[in-house]
């Protein structure tokens, strides 16, 4: 007995090697998705770094809650200046600390003796910012910002010497380092219910080690290293605002962005300016990351900002934006700590940002200088990083778009030519006889399986989304920690439900051409998709279909196989005059599958078997009397299955004897056409693996890496059903290159594939969606009013699990709570408050003591004098505000005003133009008056003082009122905020707390009127 072939087109080796080439590329995916690089040893480490020195730096960044406004960030900032100093000093760097702030004075390494310093520190307590902060409903949101950033520049060796950046803007010096320097930032604030690992004390001792390198002996960059410790970023990216007052500004050209908006995993490269600089990227041990991420931000699906913002639009820098993206359930939440995040991140981020940093100060900086391609990148493996111009895709699409239908139709003539157009043929003519009988047709069946494709594609797809549908009714949030369930769900539900559609269609009409048909359904819907795409890339410069290129062009070329192996067909005729001698005798119905028997003509007559076929007028319990006997839908139906089967018994009885001593591979496969024995049966796997790999591998990473970016976004209020319609969208595209040969699978797959999502669905909608390990999120803030002594609590949740939250608060005991839609752009979450008598905030070093009336006076102090006198047109006044312990202010206007100058902000007190939140149209009538403004000082005592002037059309008539509200958000201290100790305590273990910066953990308000 000769060997199977083992490439054969038959239900065991289709079943082998599916399984082979999905199992081969998904583990390898899955693995990389869900571990990260192993830390190398320290000899192995680039000179100069130390991950264990950075891991014990990580250490000291998060001993504590640590935002802007907190006391515990200045001795962050402390003890990185320390730092700095340190690591400058041990790598026997010649350096100076700029005097960057008032009455500073100019400080030098003791080893210093020379004035071309290796590194010039800025303990940057100088720059002032004025920025419009937002503008809505006719009035602008204004900013006022004082700076506490600290930046080390490292001379390159191509660096002017000197401190050439305080020469002549116009100077020779000036002008050659213009856009030269490589910036490295991280910002080192915290939120206020997070110790800020990931967010961001990772990217700061990255940071570190960047600057080691880059100082020790031997390292000198190229071009200029600028590293940036920037503060407030959590706070409106306003350490990156306060660095546009810096004198380095004009002369960087390229940056790298180190952020956090997971806890954890691997730090990839989300967002890009072009090819140039992500080129520097690519130089990296392990990549990570796709253009998709980009394109959502561009495309405003992505709402979250970095400093990558203000750096690219107001500033016009190219860079990188690196930042961890998952868990999300861990990011701005007290499991942001060292506990929860590995020496193999760290190394990640810092092997990724150094060879960056290393590349643009060198050979990729060349490359920025002359010019900027838009880009196309995804990495393979985590291991290696794939880049092309956006231009070159576009090129390709368009090739494909204009030539792929050009080729398939002149294919199909050459097929109709030689007469082996099998494809679209129902028949062939028969020649009149010589003894003049009537002409007749031979069915070849060339139609058969047109439309299934497209049928199990509907019918799998409403599956899937009816899944998702049922899913969001009974329980919307199980992705939330169930991600690999969803997907298993999604993948075994539409792998069965197509399976199921496309076996019955075969078994009922089976036909050669079912993947040739496939895969022209897949070109036809592909190439519409690539219209889009290819629009989408000459209009808007969104990169994200290489996914449909990529599947589109190997639909394509597997397309192409299908239809040139039919030139292996013989021609129709001679078919025709080989099957002759098969039909004499047999009256084999088209329907029969055999599709060669042939048709006789109108005057031949064979009595129907079992009479007419079913339909659904037929009556179900009873119907007419047909031979005697009454029929029913279902008697007929079983006739009609059996007339089916008794054709075949016929049709494999005579195929057996007219494929007499042919070997099985020389024969048609089952029921399918007779001249289908002529094709070659080992071309579908060279199909499959054009199809696969390469698809499969582009899917399953997004699949995945979309997937743990937005399955927690739900609870914070952002679209239910839009995790399962993602998971669903790259679940099927993961399985496109399998469906043309699914119908060749064996049955055990598909029917343990069933049986599986029964049970994941079971689970799904039983299971609770929170754990300890995936806990819900909420927030809390405090409120006062100093004028009237009154306390109020805001818990902020999603309907439903915010209740269980608040009812396990001992606080809400016997204290009824009153719920509204909370203010924004989130759905669904509602702002539960209740009475804070008993819970009082206490923010001036008197925690712990029980509150009493008037313990509010003198936290807010506000000062007025009016200018304008009476009957006169301009209105004017000078307010001064402070308040104790705390940095962050704002002033509410009952009538907006048309400028707003902060005192001693220096150059900042002027307005800044550069942000694009001052670029929105104005409104018809010229509104852009001022309703509030924010204030942000760098010291806990120096009250703000504001010079304000309304329009001339104002009056001055009335008092000038309004409110100054105050934050608080330094939650370390226990007592501080009674109602969040209360959350941090005493919430369920599967909930945790997160503090927002914006309205803040306290706020109190006062009112004036002048």
């Amino acid at each position: 007995m000769a060997a199977p072939n083992l490439f054969a087109f038959r239900p065991i080796q289709v079943t082998l090697w599916a399984a082979v080439i999905y199992l081969a590329l998904l583990i390898p995916v899955i693995h990389v998705q869900e571990s990260v690089p192993k830390v190398p040893s320290q000899n192995a480490l680039p000179a100069g770094t130390s991950i264990e020195e950075a891991w014990a730096d990580l250490g000291n960044v998060t001993k504590q809650f640590h935002p802007s406004n907190s006391h515990a960030n200045d001795d962050v900032r402390a003890f990185l200046l320390t730092r700095i100093h340190e690591i400058l000093d041990r790598n026997g760097a010649t350096w100076k600390s700029q005097a960057n702030f008032v009455g500073g004075s100019l400080t030098t390494s003791e080893s210093a003796t020379t004035a071309n310093w290796d590194a010039v520190v800025f303990d940057d307590l100088l720059a002032n910012s004025t920025i419009t902060q937002s503008y809505a409903a006719g009035r602008r949101t204004g900013l006022y910002f004082e700076g506490t950033n600290i930046y080390v520049y490292i001379r390159g060796t191509r660096d002017e010497a000197g401190d050439w950046w305080e020469a002549a803007p116009d100077s020779p010096q000036a002008v050659k380092m213009q856009k030269q320097l490589v910036l490295v930032n991280a910002h080192f604030d915290s939120v206020s219910s997070s110790f800020g690992a990931t967010d961001n004390g990772v990217g700061v001792v990255s940071s570190l080690q960047i600057l080691s390198y880059f100082s020790a002996p031997g390292n000198q960059p190229e071009r200029g290293i600028i590293v940036l410790l920037n503060n407030a970023e959590e706070e409106f990216l306003l350490g990156s605002v306060a660095f546009t007052k810096s004198p380095f500004v004009p002369y960087v050209g390229t940056f790298v962005n180190l952020e956090g908006a997971g806890a954890g995993g691997r730090a990839v490269l989300f967002r890009s300016t072009d090819q140039e600089v992500i080129g520097a990227y690519g130089d990296a041990k392990y990549p990570s990351g796709t253009v998709l991420a980009h394109d959502g931000f561009k495309l405003g699906l992505i709402r979250s900002e970095t400093d990558y913002r203000i750096f690219v639009y107001a500033l016009g820098y190219r860079g990188l934006d690196i930042a961890f993206t998952k868990p999300r359930t861990r990011y701005h939440t007290v499991e942001d700590d060292r506990r929860h995040t590995s020496k193999g991140s760290v190394w990640h981020m810092l092997s990724g940002s150094l060879a960056a940093a290393i590349s643009l100060s060198g050979t990729a900086g060349d490359a920025v200088d002359k010019g900027a391609t838009d880009a196309v990148w995804f990495d393979l493996f985590g291991s290696s990083l794939v880049l092309f111009a956006l231009r070159g895709l576009f090129a390709w699409s368009l090739t494909i778009l204009i030539v792929s239908p050009l080729l398939i139709a002149l294919i199909l003539f050459l097929l109709h030519y030689f007469d082996k157009d099998y494809l679209f043929s129902a028949s062939i003519d028969v020649p009149v006889g010589a003894d003049g009988e009537e002409s007749s047709q031979a069915a070849i069946g060339g139609w058969k399986g047109l439309f299934r494709y497209p049928v199990a594609l509907i019918v799998a797809g409403y599956a899937i989304y009816g899944t998702g549908l049922l899913i969001c009714k009974v329980q919307p949030f199980v992705i939330y920690g169930n991600l690999y369930a969803v997907i298993a769900m999604e993948v075994t539900l539409y792998f069965f439900v197509f399976w199921s559609v496309m076996r019955v269609a075969d078994f009922v009409r089976p036909t050669a051409f079912h993947r040739t048909y496939a895969l022209f359904w897949l070109y036809a819907i592909f190439w519409v998709l690539l219209v889009c795409a290819t629009r989408l890339e000459d209009h808007s410069k969104i990169a994200s279909g290489y996914v449909i290129v990529f599947l589109t062009t190997s639909i394509f070329v597997a397309l192409l196989i299908s239809l040139l192996e039919q030139f292996a067909l013989k021609p129709k005729s001679a078919y025709l005059e080989e099957y002759e001698g098969y039909a004499t005798g047999l009256h084999i119905t088209e329907d029969a599958d055999t599709s060669a028997a042939p048709v006789e003509s109108a005057s031949s007559t064979e009595p129907a078997v079992d009479g007419d076929e079913p339909t659904e007028s037929t009556p179900l319990i009873g119907g007419g009397l047909r031979n005697g006997r009454p029929t029913t839908f279902v008697t007929g139906y079983r006739r009609s299955l059996a007339a089916i089967l008794d054709q075949r018994k016929r049709a494999q009885a005579a195929l057996k004897s007219w494929n007499a001593g042919e070997t099985e591979e020389a024969a048609p496969f089952g029921f399918e056409q007779g001249w289908s024995k002529d094709l070659p049966t080992w071309t579908w796997l060279l199909q499959l693996i054009i199809l696969g790999p390469i698809n499969i591998i582009i899917s399953g990473q997004l699949l995945l890496v979309l997937g743990s970016a937005v399955q927690q976004t739900s609870a914070d209020g952002s679209n239910i059903m839009a995790p399962y319609n993602i998971m669903a969208f790259f679940s099927v595209l993961m399985l496109l290159p399998l469906t043309p040969f699914i119908h060749r699978v064996t049955r055990h797959i598909p029917h343990l594939f069933i049986v599986a999502f029964v049970g994941i669905l079971i689970y799904t909608l039983s299971v609770f969606p929170f754990s300890s390990t995936s806990p819900y999120k909420f927030t809390v803030r405090q409120t006062f009013s100093i004028d009237h002594g009154n306390s109020s609590v805001i818990v902020t949740g999603y309907k439903g699990y915010v209740d269980m939250v608040l009812a396990e608060l001992p606080s809400t005991r016997n204290r009824p709570w009153t719920c509204v839609d909370s203010f924004g752009r989130q759905r669904g979450l509602l702002d539960c408050s209740f009475d804070g008598t008993g819970l009082e905030p206490r923010v001036n070093g008197n925690e712990g003591v029980p509150y009493v009336k008037g313990d509010y006076e003198g936290l807010i102090t506000i000062n007025g004098t009016r200018g304008g006198g009476k009957g006169s047109s301009k209105l004017s006044a000078t307010l001064s505000i402070t308040a104790a312990n705390t940095k962050v202010c704002g002033l509410h206007l009952d009538r907006p005003a048309k400028s707003i100058v902060a005192r001693n902000a220096g150059p900042g007190s002027s307005l800044d133009t550069r942000f694009d939140a001052d670029q929105y149209p104005a409104p018809t009538d010229g509104n852009w008056e001022f309703g509030e403004f924010m204030l942000v000082r760098r010291d806990w005592e120096t009250p703000w003082v504001l010079d304000i002037e309304w329009p001339e059309d104002a009056g001055s008539d009335g008092a000038i009122a309004g409110q100054v509200h105050c934050r608080w958000v330094d939650a370390n201290t226990p007592g501080t905020a009674p109602a969040v100790d209360e959350a941090f305590q005493y919430a369920p273990e599967w909930s945790i707390l997160t503090l927002r910066q914006t309205p803040g953990m306290i706020q109190g308000t006062k009112d004036f009127s002048i």
